[in-house]
C-alpha cells in the first residue's frame, strides 16, 4: 500500500496504514492513519504552514506506475524478483548476495539526468534510512557489486550532501 502526498512525496508507513470509510456515513470524510512516518516528513510537509517541495531539480517526483517500475526493476537486479524458478534458486545461494538483499524498500524520486533512484530503506539493525541506487535496466541479476549503491542516514543528509548539490550543478 501507498500513501502519496500532494507535493508527490511517496509515505513509508512503519507502523502499517489504515482507512475508515464507513457505507453508513457516506458524506462524512474518509480518514487515513498512517503509523510510524517519519520525522522529517512531519516536519516539513505536514506541520509547515507551505509545505516546501519534495525535490529540487534535477531531481523529480515519480508517479505510483513509476514507483512500482522501480522497485520492480531493483528486484530484478538484486536477483529477488519472485518469478524465479526455484531449481535457479539452488545456485543462486551460492552465489554474493548484494548489499541490499532482505532490505524492505520504496522508490521516492529519481534523478532526471540518469538512472538514480531514491529509495527509502529499511533493514533491522542497519542505521542508514535512504539509498541512491543506479539502475541498469538489465531486467535480470547484476554481476556482483552492482547495482551500484550509495547510502544517506536520513532524508537531511540526503538533501545538503547530494540533492542540493546536484541542483547547483544542474544550474551551472
Amino acid at each position: 500500500m501507498s500513501v502519496q502526498l500532494d507535493n508527490d512525496c511517496f509515505l513509508f508507513a512503519a507502523g502499517g496504514i489504515t482507512f475508515d470509510d464507513l457505507k453508513e456515513l457516506p458524506d462524512e470524510p474518509k480518514r487515513i492513519d498512517i503509523a510510524g512516518t517519519d520525522r522529517y516528513i512531519i516536519e516539513d510537509f505536514i506541520l509547515q504552514e507551505e509545505p516546501r517541495p519534495f525535490v529540487v531539480e534535477p531531481w523529480e517526483s515519480i508517479s505510483i506506475e513509476q514507483k512500482i517500475l522501480f522497485e520492480d526493476e531493483l528486484q530484478k537486479e538484486l536477483g529477488t524478483e519472485f518469478n524465479k524458478h526455484p531449481f535457479f534458486d539452488l545456485f543462486e545461494r551460492y552465489r554474493d548476495n548484494h548489499v541490499l538483499v532482505d532490505f524492505e524498500m520504496m522508490a521516492l524520486c529519481q534523478d532526471q539526468r540518469n538512472d538514480d533512484v531514491l529509495f527509502r530503506i529499511s533493514k533491522k539493525n542497519f542505521d542508514q534510512e535512504f539509498a541512491v541506487v543506479h539502475l541498469t535496466w538489465r531486467g535480470y541479476k547484476e554481476s556482483d557489486g552492482y547495482p551500484k549503491v550509495q547510502f544517506y542516514s536520513d532524508f537531511d543528509y540526503f538533501k545538503y550532501t547530494r540533492m542540493y548539490p546536484d541542483k547547483v550543478d544542474w544550474e551551472y
